[in-house]
């Protein structure tokens, strides 16, 4: 083996090993059954045996990453089952209590990011918040209005 970058001012300095004439390649001599026959059948085994081990890491790797999968998810799903299955009322209260405690988390994250955009609370309250409101109470207004409307034909066209 020779040291290939370092001395030659490129790369990171590995080493490379240069294959020999007789170095993984059918003799003459294991052709006919010679003394080097077990060798190199032992190495076409090797390397079949390598490539085999190759081909088959990626197949391997997933059922792994898919029993880690399964199992994570028994660890997480098994004890969700379980409370739902014994007390119903508090699990439907524990899951709405995360589902609110995750809207405000995001409600309050959404509105640090845009207060420190705009330039503080109260710029961010007067410039889009309020107009915002204003909008969704016309919206709602108008819903509530077309929703009476609604009622009051029902009742006069009966």
């Amino acid at each position: 083996m020779r040291r290939i970058g370092a001395q030659e001012g490129r790369g990171s300095g590995r080493l490379v090993r240069r294959i020999g004439a007789q170095e993984g390649r059918d003799t003459a001599n294991s052709r006919a059954g010679g003394p080097q026959q077990r060798q190199a059948s032992s190495g076409r085994l090797g390397r079949l045996l390598r490539r085999a081990g190759l081909a088959l890491r990626p197949v391997a790797l997933a059922l792994g990453l898919l029993g880690l999968i399964a199992i994570l998810a028994m660890v997480v799903a098994f004890p969700l089952w379980y409370f739902s299955t014994r007390s119903r009322p508090a699990f439907t209260i524990a899951i709405g209590g995360l589902l609110i405690a995750g809207l405000v988390y995001l409600l309050v994250r959404g509105l640090r990011r845009a207060s420190r955009r705009a330039g503080g609370l109260r710029v961010l309250w007067r410039r889009r918040i309020l107009p915002g409101l204003r909008t969704a109470a016309l919206v709602l207004a108008g819903l509530a209005a077309a929703y009476l409307i609604a009622l009051l034909a029902a009742r006069i066209f009966r």
